[in-house]
């Protein structure tokens, strides 16, 4: 939306220096000739009268000479804040254009405003289809349908529809066509707001926050210092702390604290997964979380998200294969459609699409192990 505000402006702009800009330069060097026509009759009529001694006239002149100046000055120091003036209204109009922009999907009067259910969530695509508007990609009668509680990730070559599945789930977007159920019920049915409430996701880019370590943390739900501590150790930050010779009320990023912590990405993908064990959620969404990694603590955090307590039904894009190995089903996902569908076992006695990924993964990990150079 912005992008597209802005070419539209640049355009704008143009088009009048196309029209005006000749006129422009030539007021413009007309101006600039004339002024120093003047400072230079000046400067001459100075000398002439020094030069006969008319010094009272000399005065005159070198008032006159620098009064023009002051007053280039000032009329140039007067324009300028006129244009910054106008040039800034022309932001604010189009930042309040921005804010007032209504999203349909927040406000959509047709919803019945239900509210998710507590435990783990069942999710279907149901005959989905769905495109982005000037774009040839598309969700194509798209069928999956998750059991509560089940483990699933979706896998895939880059460009294929994956992290769209996950954003249609949380309805940033809707589907043209078809339908997406959550417990057996349309995702448009419930309030917009409670359904993202109970949806807990860490993305490979996440956000942290000017706030202490455990309001970091706690920002999807309130728990209690032991619960934190637990929640800290559990998935590996209790290092960060350590190193750091810090505790969880430290600041984090140094935007207001001289002694806050900077973290790195990897660490920063940990402090995202953490989140998502503060509270209890219907469905978690793991989008590309663990990226920045190191492989032992990405091993870790596999374990941590597949582990048998993680009882909500869970959603893993990824790209590593080696870390989806256990979990309940691998959907393989070309185009916007499935292409196949199985255990990790199951896929690779196939020697379909995931095989050949997962071998080629593999090849390049025994490559890079016996010219560790590379």
């Amino acid at each position: 939306y912005i992008f597209k505000n802005y070419d539209k402006m640049s355009g704008k702009k143009i088009s009048i220096l196309k029209k005006s800009g000749l006129k422009f330069f030539l007021w413009s060097a007309l101006g600039d000739i004339v002024y120093r026509v003047i400072m230079i009759a000046i400067i001459l009529i100075i000398a002439y009268n020094i030069y006969t001694g008319n010094i009272i006239g000399s005065a005159t002149y070198m008032t006159i000479m620098l009064s023009i100046e002051k007053l280039d000055e000032y009329l140039y120091d007067l324009f300028e804040m006129i244009k910054s003036g106008d040039r800034l209204g022309m932001h604010g109009e189009k930042i309040r254009e921005f804010f007032s922009v209504i999203s349909k999907i927040e406000t959509n009067e047709s919803s019945q405003n239900t509210k998710p259910t507590s435990g783990a969530f069942s999710v279907e695509f149901k005959n989905a289809f769905f495109t982005y508007p000037n774009s040839d990609f598309k969700i194509n009668n798209f069928n999956l349908y998750i059991n509560p509680g089940e483990k699933v990730a979706i896998v895939g070559r880059n460009g294929v529809g994956k992290s769209t599945l996950v954003k249609l789930l949380m309805r940033f977007y809707d589907v043209d066509n078809g339908s997406i159920r959550i417990n057996g019920i349309d995702i448009k049915s419930y309030d917009v707001n409670e359904l993202r409430s109970r949806i807990g996701a860490a993305f490979q880019n996440s956000n942290i926050y000017a706030m202490s370590f455990s309001d970091n943390i706690g920002l999807y739900g309130s728990a209690d210092d032991n619960t934190l501590e637990y929640i800290v150790k559990k998935t590996g930050l209790s290092s960060v702390l350590e190193k750091n010779h810090a505790d969880i009320t430290t600041e984090v990023t140094k935007e207001f604290d001289e002694n806050g912590i900077e973290l790195s990405g990897g660490e920063i993908q940990k402090m995202a997964i953490a989140r998502l064990f503060t509270r209890d959620f219907g469905l978690l969404i793991f989008d590309e979380p663990s990226s920045d990694l190191d492989p032992l603590s990405e091993y870790e955090m596999t374990k941590l998200i597949l582990d048998g307590s993680n009882l909500t039904t869970t959603i893993i894009v990824a790209h590593r294969l080696s870390t989806i190995r256990n979990v309940d089903r691998i959907i393989v996902v070309d185009n916007g459609s499935i292409k196949e569908t199985g255990t990790h076992d199951e896929l690779m006695l196939l020697h379909g699409e995931y095989y050949e990924m997962f071998t080629k993964q593999a090849e390049n990990y025994l490559d890079n192990a016996k010219n560790p150079s590379t």
